[in-house]
């Protein structure tokens, strides 16, 4: 972990700001992990928490916005395993593909 279609990221034109982390990524401070990917204008992402049986559990909560040049992945969990997907999209997309996936 993670698992990284780079396919995808290339596709779409998008890249890590900071290195890959190995492993696991951690959530600290308020229960939320930040993630900042480099990406083109025009293509978009969304993300979504799972824990280890698929389902997306109350009081867990993503968002992924715009910051210039970058967007931003927050995630919100309990503590526990979860699982982080993100998907993107570019202009000549007519649907979301999964891109990245990161255990928490």
């Amino acid at each position: 972990f993670p698992l990284v279609r780079y396919d995808v990221l290339r596709i779409s034109g998008v890249a890590f700001v900071d290195d890959l982390p190995a492993g696991r990524l951690k959530v600290e401070g308020r229960n939320e992990v930040r993630l900042r990917l480099r990406a083109p204008p025009g293509v978009r992402g969304q993300a979504a928490l799972s824990d280890s049986k698929g389902t997306t559990p109350a009081g867990v909560s993503t968002l992924v916005q715009r910051d210039g040049e970058d967007l931003v992945v927050v995630a919100v969990c309990p503590h526990g395993e979860f699982n982080l997907q993100i998907s993107l999209r570019n202009r000549e997309s007519a649907r979301f593909m999964h891109a990245v996936g990161f255990k928490l």
